[in-house]
């Protein structure tokens, strides 16, 4: 069985070479490696020149620069592979990685998802593991522990592309159906189509993908201008929905998805005003005296709303490890702050909710009442609500 290997390269000249090389040596033969250079400057091109002339199954495309998404459509239409799989140019993989993929495939199953990656740091690995179950999974299934909507922003499932193997039919299809232009969101975009098209997905514990952390990488340097490409990949996902007789739920499942990245890049219109209550925090209504934990963007983000905002007054700005970060007349304090300070609501302003009950858990153990902590709920986030974000 022939397995496609897709690799968009950009400008990653410094990792290339370890990842190109993780790949060739994989202990499974029988695959095509496609590096598609999306028009890189730094030499990037020349390394894939020379791995293709030294090994047959490497093909390399050279194309302009116009962003991943159209890097790996223009490979999956060189892909002849029976499944596809992706890596991520700076990245590496162990070299088991193929064969154990290839030892779980049997012809019905549409998508193998590919559990635990580990983030290499320098000087360091660290074993990123998610809580999917390990078996099969129904299409509705996969996409619930990519959206779970009753807890609020908790992924079972990855949704990167990197951790999945797809059905070559499968996935050249969706690609057809992804605006190249998007280049935030493309992989859960990506991931949710292919499993609203699945049949059948089976989950296996593969911990063998090595996501390289970079500071110049993309997803380090998010920031306010990418609510247009948020509103990109709302505008994609709700054009497949409209052609599917697909239920209400599948709408909101999207809209958690786009919550989710508003929350990540701390964009200040995810706190606008309902008329009962500061969103997403249900339970916090105008009138508030707020302090706001977690000095991240988020919480940043969140702080100089509420400064800003005439229903609301922030009370303080308090975070376990990071202090003295000054919003406006706002500075940031250690935890132990909270005794000298009047609220009615802790607001947790972190995206992740483990991190987030385990905030609660130590705000109970200095005393504050569980009512008076407020985590991001799910039941605030609707259809609605995303669109007057993203298009007003």
């Amino acid at each position: 069985m022939l397995i496609s290997i897709i690799i968009p390269v950009y400008n990653v000249k410094e990792y290339l070479i370890e990842c190109v090389e993780s790949v060739i040596s994989q202990s499974y033969r029988e695959i095509e490696i496609i590096l598609v250079d999306d028009g890189s400057t730094d030499g990037s091109g020349e390394i894939c020149d020379m791995f293709a002339q030294k090994d047959q199954r490497v093909r390399c495309i050279h194309k302009k620069n116009e962003g991943l998404v159209s890097a790996r459509a223009i490979g999956a239409q060189y892909a002849r592979g029976s499944y596809v799989i992706n890596v991520d140019g700076d990245d590496w993989i162990e070299e088991s990685r193929i064969q154990n993929i290839v030892d779980v495939i049997k012809d019905d199953i549409d998508i193998i998802y590919l559990r635990g990656w580990y983030k290499e740091y320098e000087g360091r690995s660290e074993l990123s593991e998610q809580e999917a179950k390990i078996g099969i999974y129904s299409s509705l299934e996969f996409l619930e522990g990519m959206t779970n909507l009753t807890v609020c922003f908790k992924r079972e499932i990855n949704p990167s592309l990197c951790c999945s193997a797809i059905r070559r039919e499968l996935y050249t299809k969706v690609q057809k159906a992804i605006d190249s232009r998007l280049s935030m969101g493309e992989d859960i975009t990506t991931m949710f189509l292919c499993a609203l098209e699945a049949e059948k997905i089976i989950s296996i514990d593969e911990p063998s993908y090595h996501y390289v952390q970079r500071p110049k990488s993309i997803n380090h340097t998010l920031c306010e201008r990418d609510i247009y490409k948020l509103k990109l990949m709302y505008l994609c996902l709700k054009k497949e929905l409209d052609c599917r007789n697909v239920t209400e739920i599948m709408y909101r499942r999207i809209a958690f998805i786009i919550s989710r990245l508003l929350a990540s890049v701390g964009d200040k219109s995810f706190f606008g005003c309902e008329k009962n209550f500061l969103f997403p925090y249900i339970s916090i209504i105008p009138g508030s005296r707020i302090i706001v934990y977690g000095a991240g963007d988020v919480g940043g983000k969140l702080v100089d709303f509420l400064q800003q905002s005439k229903d609301y007054n922030c009370s303080g700005w308090i975070d376990k490890y990071s202090h003295g970060k000054v919003i406006n007349s706002i500075v940031s304090e250690p935890i132990a702050a909270i005794e000298k300070k009047e609220f009615d609501f802790i607001a947790v302003a972190i995206v992740s909710s483990d991190i987030s009950q385990n905030v609660k858990r130590d705000l109970m153990i200095l005393g504050v009442p569980e009512s008076k902590i407020a985590l991001m709920s799910p039941d605030a986030i609707t259809i609605e609500r995303t669109e007057k974000c993203l298009i007003g």
